[in-house]
């Protein structure tokens, strides 16, 4: 692997983005490849637009979209806009960025696509307690992956579509590929497009904790349109299979 575009959506960040993004280039310099970053801020109300504005280095890329769109659109601009070999998705608050160089290593060993894997039976979840929230997080996410099993002839069951870290190959269909998503479910037309097309995929197993706090809230208006974009995905997706 000889250059990597790190994309990665931003959405009210104020408080850590700086932080964020200097820890995140200075992991990437070390890595001694060439490589940009696309930040997308995606219609942020606070002041997250002005403090990535302040960050002074050429490998840099920022994209200001006015409103908010959703995580899966503002991601979709990054990839259009990527101009390296491979592409790294990583959230703004830097989930699993102990398994970065792990990830980039699978990369380099020629996988197509490499995702944390919080679904896989090797994964373990480090809460001893649960709060009513995460406990309504762990059942919101065991829902979609069984909708998705029984809706989706894919190679790999009980897929995990929301880990905040991945990366693929970038390759001049990409940019060219339809998705619908435009909130959460990216991930699961990526996975399932790498899949369809017989391409290898490998899979991070992780020891995590369920957050607390997040801004999607569970068993509210969200939930129903988590719910809602899921089937418009998986219609779209069982549509091309046809």
């Amino acid at each position: 692997m000889n250059s990597i575009s790190i994309i990665v959506p931003c959405y009210n960040a104020e408080k850590f983005i700086i932080k964020n993004i200097n820890l995140l280039i200075k992991k990437i310099d070390k890595l001694k490849v060439k490589n940009e970053v696309i930040l997308i801020n995606d219609g942020s109300t606070d002041n997250t637009y002005h403090k990535i504005k302040k960050i002074k280095k050429k490998s840099i890329t920022i994209i200001n979209l006015n409103k908010n769109h959703g995580k899966s659109f503002a991601i979709r601009q990054g990839i259009r806009k990527a101009k390296l070999r491979q592409i790294i998705l990583i959230d703004c608050d830097l989930p699993y960025f102990d398994k970065f160089n792990l990830l980039v290593n699978k990369l380099r060993a020629g996988y197509d696509f490499v995702t944390i894997d919080r679904r896989n039976k090797k994964s373990k979840v480090k809460n001893k307690n649960f709060s009513i929230y995460q406990f309504s997080r762990l059942f919101i996410g065991n829902l979609i992956s069984k909708i998705i099993n029984l809706s989706l002839n894919l190679e790999k069951k009980n897929l995990d579509t929301q880990a905040g870290l991945k990366g693929f190959k970038n390759f001049n269909k990409l940019k060219n590929i339809t998705f619908v998503s435009k909130k959460f479910f990216l991930d699961l037309e990526l996975i399932s497009y790498f899949m369809k097309n017989k391409m290898s995929l490998f899979f991070i197993p992780i020891k995590y904790k369920i957050r607390s706090e997040s801004s999607i809230k569970f068993f509210s208006f969200n939930s129903f349109l988590i719910i809602y974009e899921l089937i418009k995905v998986i219609k779209f997706l069982r549509n091309k299979e046809r």
